[in-house]
C-alpha cells in the first residue's frame, strides 16, 4: 500500500519515529539501524513502509533503505518469526553481520539478539540460508548490502566465488569471509583462509 514516505521528521525514539508529509504524521515502528541512519529532528527524510493490520490495529513499519526493509519481510515469512522479533533482530546487528551470519548457519551469533532463541535463530537459518547465500552473490540483489559501501558487497562476493573455486563450501566460504579482515578481493582471500 505505501512504498516509502518523505517528509519532516518531527519525533524520533529508539523504536519509532514520526514523519510529517502532506499535513498528515505518519507514525512509524523502526528498528535501532534504521534510527541511527535518520537526519536530525526538522529535517527532510525518506522512510520506506510495509503496512500490516495487527490485532486489527493498523501499523506501519519504517525502514532506512529497501535492503532492510526486504530483511524485515524475509524474516517474517519466517514460521515463528514476527515483526517485533524481526524488528529486534534487525536492531542487533548489521546487515552485513546478519546475512552472513545466515548465509553461513551460524545460529549462535542471531540467537545473541534478546528475544531469539536458538530454535528460533536455527528455524530462521533453515528457512532462509540457502535464499540468502544465492541472493548475497547477485549484484543487483537487494541482500548485498555489506556496511553501506556497496563496493564491499563486490569484494565478499568475489571473495566468496574464489573460495568456492577452490574447493570450499559456499557455507564455509561465507563464515570464512565474515571472519576474515581486507579492503581488497585478495587480501580478503588471504586472511579468510586461515579460518578454513
Amino acid at each position: 500500500m505505501y512504498d516509502y514516505i518523505k517528509g519532516k521528521l518531527t519525533q524520533l525514539k529508539a523504536n519509532q519515529a514520526t514523519v510529517e508529509a502532506g499535513g498528515l504524521g505518519f507514525l512509524l515502528a523502526i528498528s535501532a539501524l534504521t534510527a541511527s541512519k535518520l537526519p536530525a529532528i526538522d529535517a527532510e527524510c525518506k522512510i520506506f513502509c510495509e503496512y500490516f493490520i495487527k490485532d486489527d490495529r493498523p501499523v506501519l513499519y519504517g525502514f532506512s533503505d529497501k535492503d532492510e526493509r526486504t530483511l524485515f519481510n524475509s524474516l517474517i515469512s519466517v514460521s515463528g518469526v514476527g515483526a517485533k522479533t524481526a524488528l529486534a533482530i534487525l536492531s542487533g546487528m548489521p546487515l552485513s553481520k546478519l546475512v552472513l551470519a545466515i548465509a553461513s548457519k551460524d545460529s549462535k551469533t542471531i540467537s545473541k539478539v534478546k528475544g531469539v532463541g536458538k530454535k528460533t535463530a536455527e528455524r530462521i537459518i533453515l528457512e532462509l540460508s540457502e535464499r540468502v547465500a544465492t541472493q548475497a552473490q547477485e549484484d543487483d540483489s537487494s541482500f548485498s548490502v555489506f556496511e553501506t559501501n556497496p563496493s564491499d558487497s563486490s569484494i565478499i562476493n568475489d571473495a566468496v566465488a574464489a573460495l568456492k573455486a577452490l574447493g570450499i563450501s559456499q557455507s564455509d566460504a561465507y563464515k570464512a569471509v565474515s571472519q576474515a579482515k581486507g579492503d581488497t578481493v585478495e587480501v580478503l582471500i588471504a586472511s579468510a583462509l586461515k579460518f578454513i
